[in-house]
């Protein structure tokens, strides 16, 4: 079924905006926005959304009910950021958040993907705790309730570490790499096995 007309760029976000004009204003005026056929609203170059003052309700909201993309960002940048957050003010609140993926069959909560050939040295992802004074934050954690493994690393290189470790620990007297088993009764705490096709390596390397 056809949606409604399409109005004009100069009374595009007034009619828009019918849809909740209390919670939601424009800074900025919309440059080459429309609505397309399905009645969905398309903005182009720079449009700036700014909350009324004393309000909390969401800024912007897409309420998705058919399959299919919900948000679909076509960018031709090649030096800038794609997207970026800015939660300065930010103190007990959560940056990005997905909380309840409670129906996953085979999908995915995050699926990143390069196949770029370029041989220069990159990460294709950081997270970075910059503060020294920060004793008490974990730059990553990983908790899972299942018999199924927590961490899983595919290496198919014939060289590179699979794990590499660079640590600066001058007194760590627990171990730079710590294994607490506290619970563990007849399992193996280190298993290293099938290193069965070793000619003139070894199994583990001590160097003092």
């Amino acid at each position: 079924m056809a949606g409604p007309a399409s109005p004009t760029n100069t009374n595009v976000w007034q009619h828009w905006q019918k849809v909740n004009p209390d919670h939601i204003r424009l800074r900025h005026s919309v440059l080459g926005a429309d609505i397309d056929a399905n009645g969905n609203l398309r903005l182009k170059n720079q449009t700036t959304f700014q909350f009324v003052a004393s309000d909390t309700d969401p800024l912007v909201t897409i309420d998705m009910d058919y399959n299919g993309l919900s948000l679909d960002i076509d960018s031709e940048a090649t030096t800038a950021d794609i997207i970026n957050i800015s939660a300065a003010t930010l103190t007990t609140g959560i940056a990005i958040d997905i909380p309840d993926l409670n129906l996953l069959t085979t999908g995915q909560a995050i699926n990143i993907v390069s196949n770029a050939p370029d041989v220069g040295t990159r990460t294709l992802v950081m997270i970075d705790q910059t503060h020294a004074s920060a004793t008490g934050a974990t730059v990553l954690t990983l908790h899972q309730d299942s018999t199924q493994r927590t961490l899983f690393i595919n290496h198919d290189g014939a060289t590179g570490s699979a794990i590499y470790v660079d640590a600066e620990s001058t007194t760590q007297t627990a171990g730079v790499v710590d294994i607490d088993v506290a619970v563990l009764t007849t399992g193996t705490a280190l298993d290293i096995g099938n290193a069965d096709l070793l000619t003139t390596g070894t199994i583990a390397n001590f160097v003092s």
